[in-house]
């Protein structure tokens, strides 16, 4: 939900700002400060869009480009059907894609919800819940990362406090004792231990140490440490390991589906095809913008967790199912959310350059670094790179 209109990745209004300092002690990254007898004001280069601070203003006067209170609250009036009942909001850290949230789900009947699914359940205010009820539904449930692991460090527990003191209100107006639930999901590594043959490739390839070398025996995953970075999942030989939501069959089985349109988008002319993999971390825009996979025409896109799963034989895959372009985009290396591992997504990259140019294929490929406050730096980028692509001839 992103506003049609350009701006600012988020506006402070300081003519409004009663300069009670709430935004700056909630900030997670220090981006807000106050010089003496001045309103505050965000400093955009350590800003991580997360939108906790729009969600504290009791004054209402920070304005986030990306899921602003308006455009939720149109999103869920529109999804909303007469015999819907509840309200899903789910964090992209706790609700991968290549998974069906009703299975994490199954024990709270949640088949008639509404699903919103946002970079961090901290950006969801008091307001907004009470006007979710005010529309007709009846139960909301927060999916959340772990507050030892929300990616945008205190999102998690924000929401954890706000839904507390919103239930203690909502029990004292009938609506139940849990009207509001939490539930936590965070993304972490799984074994099929069936597959593991003990090579130990995991535990020397997490840059976090959460995998542990066992004597004889399968490593074991120490989910305090385990960050759902996707990168031992990407050394495993024989997909023993497994990020979820982010299987590699999953993400395979994505690319090769895509084959029968990428027929029909031929037969209708229509070039060159593009697919880009996006961390959900970097872009906004585009994760919310997907219809069937695709974002464009003749643009589909593959979610991915982190740079450190960008898989290079994903991206042969996508030159193999007929793509004429992959672009990768993913966070700037200061605001990576994995920068302990940055180093192995790199040397990834350097390897699959010296294939794609034995093949012929290093101008179809372009990795684009980006960070949500880049407000509609992917659509330049993506323009560009589908310009440079239609000008080769094709392969």
């Amino acid at each position: 939900m992103v506003n049609e209109v350009e701006a600012p990745p988020i506006v402070l209004d300081q003519d409004r700002c009663s300069q009670c300092l709430i935004c700056q002690s909630v900030c997670p990254f220090e981006a807000i400060s106050r010089d003496d007898g001045q309103a505050p004001s965000i400093d955009l280069d350590k800003c991580m869009v997360c939108g906790i601070c729009a969600s504290a203003c009791p004054s209402g006067v920070i304005h986030p480009y990306y899921y602003d209170y308006d455009s939720m609250v149109k999103y869920v009036e529109a999804k909303k059907a007469d015999d819907t009942e509840n309200l899903v909001v789910m964090c992209r850290g706790s609700s991968p894609p290549g998974c069906d949230i009703l299975d994490i789900l199954q024990d709270y009947s949640l088949e008639k919800s509404v699903f919103l699914r946002v970079p961090c359940v901290g950006r969801i205010s008091a307001e907004f819940y009470l006007k979710a009820f005010s529309v007709g539904l009846k139960r909301i449930v927060a999916v959340q990362c772990t507050e030892e692991f929300c990616h945008f460090n205190q999102g998690s527990q924000m929401n954890t406090r706000r839904i507390t003191a919103l239930n203690l209100l909502l029990s004292g107006l009938g609506y139940g004792d849990n009207a509001l639930t939490v539930i936590e999901n965070p993304q972490q590594a799984e074994y099929d231990t069936s597959k593991c043959v003990g090579c130990d490739k995991c535990v020397y390839i997490c840059p976090y140490g959460a995998i542990e070398a066992q004597p004889l025996s399968t490593p074991k995953i120490n989910y305090d440490k385990c960050t759902g970075c996707g990168a031992c999942a990407l050394v495993c030989p024989h997909l023993a390991i497994e990020v979820k939501g982010f299987e590699h069959e999953c993400l395979a089985n994505q690319i090769q589906n895509y084959r029968e349109k990428l027929s029909e988008m031929e037969a209708k002319g229509i070039s060159p095809s593009i697919l880009v993999f996006c961390c959900q971390w970097a872009e906004f825009s585009a994760l919310d913008s997907v219809r069937d996979g695709f974002i464009r025409g003749n643009v589909a896109l593959v979610e991915i967790p982190c740079f450190n799963k960008l898989d290079p034989v994903n991206v042969l895959q996508a030159f193999r199912a007929g793509f004429d372009g992959v672009l990768a985009v993913v966070c700037q290396d200061d605001d990576c959310k994995s920068k302990e591992g940055r180093n192995t997504a790199e040397d990834n990259m350097a390897v699959l350059g010296t294939t794609l140019k034995r093949l012929g294929l290093e101008d179809n490929f372009e990795v684009f670094k980006t960070y949500p406050r880049n407000v509609g730096g992917f659509e330049t980028a993506l323009d560009s790179f589908t310009a440079k692509v239609a000008s080769f001839p094709k392969k």
